[in-house]
């Protein structure tokens, strides 16, 4: 296994793809090799449709991981900006992939991500149209993981976007072979 795996979890509108969109274009402008592996286009490329009761959503970031696991040998990091809310899930992932997986929280209250809303997620759960909404809805809990290798504040009030990706992005430098362009 070549990659390092960077593992990003947090609530629905955490920040967790914009830090990875980042940290992903400063990489490469440093030679890394960087893949993205993202929790939604994954869940739509599955022949198979799944929803989002607890046993879809632990499915899911189980074909996630292993995903990330056959890539490993093609890039030198790999981000997976992923809600995977339950921690024995991901420590199951983190055990499968050797010490070469690292949890990144995205730390954000739930009033926080519900003000921004970024995709109309929470809106519709407030609504009644999603009734299991990932760390709202009253049987779809969030469990924070409970040792992260690195935590990023991104509550409205606590760093800015630019900030967030500099303190992850630093984090992974500490993680991986420096590149010398």
């Amino acid at each position: 296994m070549k990659a390092k795996i960077f593992w990003l979890t947090g609530l629905s509108g955490s920040g967790k793809s914009t830090i990875s969109d980042g940290v992903n274009e400063r990489l490469q402008n440093r030679g890394y090799e960087v893949k993205i592996v993202d929790g939604d286009d994954v869940r739509e490329s599955y022949s198979v449709k799944l929803g989002f009761s607890r046993e879809d959503v632990i499915k899911n970031n189980l074909l996630i991981g292993n995903l990330c696991i056959q890539l490993s040998d093609s890039f030198d990091v790999i981000l997976v900006p992923v809600i995977s809310p339950y921690q024995e899930t991901r420590e199951i992932i983190k055990n499968k992939a050797a010490g070469n997986l690292f949890h990144i929280y995205c730390n954000s209250s739930i009033g926080s991500v519900v003000s921004r809303d970024v995709k109309g997620l929470y809106n519709k759960a407030k609504k009644g149209e999603i009734t299991d909404m990932i760390g709202y809805s009253k049987y779809s809990v969030y469990e924070p993981p409970e040792k992260p290798d690195h935590e990023v504040d991104t509550d409205i009030d606590g760093i800015t976007v630019e900030s967030a990706t500099n303190s992850v992005l630093n984090f992974i430098l500490s993680h991986v072979d420096l590149k010398s362009i």
